[in-house]
């Protein structure tokens, strides 16, 4: 994998599983999650990375993380893979996870080997981010069978694990 892995969630929670998971997936640096600067630092040495977030009661509660991960202005950060991990992958989880802009729902437990397969999706293939307002995630647009209504652009890009986050084309839509 050769990438960074920040753990978002308590230490004394699920979070430590992860840490576990991810040593499993060769991730060249594991460590908590702390705040967006410790990841800029990281980045400048291994250009990509993934935030994996522990379960948590109120996924909600996640947004006002997720919406500054989403705004950084380092594209190593703004567009990384973010993966929440469930106890249980249920629709109103999954669907507040699309909604705030994850990358991937993971339902735990997991193999090693089913965790290591989900994660190289996010890497070295062509990525359709759709951004407006208030969203900046996977264009799920006809998953989810809504229209926006405003500015909005959709954005192509790959990740590297060995280059980073390289943008391919950015289109803004008609309001």
């Amino acid at each position: 994998m050769f990438s960074n892995a920040f753990v978002v969630g308590a230490s004394n929670g699920p979070a430590p599983a992860l840490v576990d998971a991810a040593n499993c997936a060769e991730f060249a640096r594991i460590e908590p999650f702390t705040r967006l600067s410790a990841v800029e630092t990281a980045l400048k040495s291994v250009p990509s990375c993934f935030f994996l977030f522990a379960p948590v009661a109120d996924i909600s509660r996640m947004g006002k993380l997720v919406r500054q991960i989403r705004q950084s202005r380092h594209a190593g950060i703004r567009y990384a893979p973010l993966i929440y991990f469930c106890n249980t992958a249920s629709r109103e989880v999954i669907r507040a996870c699309v909604t705030l802009g994850f990358d991937d729902v993971i339902a735990m437990p997991f193999s090693p080997p089913y965790f290591r397969k989900r994660l190289t999706t996010h890497m070295d293939r062509p990525v359709i981010y759709f951004e407006t307002r208030d969203y900046l995630g996977p264009d799920r647009r006809e998953e989810m069978r809504t229209q926006e209504r405003g500015h909005s652009q959709t954005i192509t890009f790959q990740r590297h694990a060995d280059i980073g986050i390289r943008i391919a084309d950015r289109r803004r839509n008609a309001a």
